[in-house]
């Protein structure tokens, strides 16, 4: 049931960051609107809104997921993109980082996470750089896959030795211990296809609209800015 002044909003993990952030911003000036977030990956959010769950607006961390729903013509318009995301490689141990991707070959890395690349667009440019930098059968039997991004950052952070992970991730509270070039450097993005982000509604509701064009605001593209997004 379509509610005139609510929203349903399917997120992906990658924004579990900065989606509260940019709700709290947009109801200071809609605080009549209810919003509903689920958050959780692309591919698992487009299989369950090709089942017909009942979202407003589909925010995504790639733009195949959101094509393929408008191919569907379960959409309103195209795919929008909103933000590029990036990469970066973590250790919870301190190191210098002068061998970069290739410390994922230290003798004392034995787990390493990243993202499903099956059902998570950062577990897809994950693998690309494991492929492109010719680590990917050298450390194949190492790697520990986290069903969404999110999920990756729990293990990166409590159970694996290092981690491919979404650099939004290190601007928030959980990762302020950690150090750049210490803990955690920008993986270089000629490795990975761009990981371009987009944004579709699902209907024309007042509320849907009123949300979709504030996620391409200037106050949205400066929380985007500030979670390591380069937004668009």
């Amino acid at each position: 049931m379509l509610v005139a002044n609510s929203i349903n909003i399917a997120v992906s993990s990658n924004m579990s960051f900065v989606i509260n952030e940019l709700k709290n911003s947009f109801l200071k000036q809609h605080k009549d609107i209810k919003i509903r977030t689920t958050v959780s990956s692309s591919g698992k959010l487009y299989a369950t809104i090709l089942k017909g769950a009942d979202y407003d607006i589909f925010v995504s961390a790639d733009t195949i997921y959101p094509q393929a729903l408008f191919d569907k013509n379960i959409t309103t318009h195209k795919p929008k993109p909103y933000a590029t995301g990036k990469l970066v490689l973590f250790s919870q141990k301190q190191i210098k980082f002068d061998k970069a991707i290739n410390h994922l070959l230290d003798k004392d890395v034995n787990r390493i996470a990243i993202a499903n690349p099956a059902t998570a667009p950062y577990g897809k440019a994950s693998l690309e750089v494991l492929k492109n930098t010719k680590l990917y059968d050298k450390v194949k039997d190492k790697l520990v896959y986290g069903s969404s991004i999110s999920q990756t950052v729990l293990y990166a952070i409590n159970s694996t030795d290092m981690a491919i992970i979404n650099k939004s991730a290190i601007y928030t509270n959980i990762f302020k211990k950690y150090k750049y070039n210490l803990n955690y450097i920008d993986i270089d993005s000629s490795f990975y296809t761009p990981i371009k982000q987009s944004a579709v509604q699902i209907n024309n509701k007042e509320s849907t609209r009123l949300f979709f064009d504030f996620l391409f605001s200037k106050e949205a593209k400066a929380l985007l800015s500030k979670f390591g997004y380069n937004s668009l």
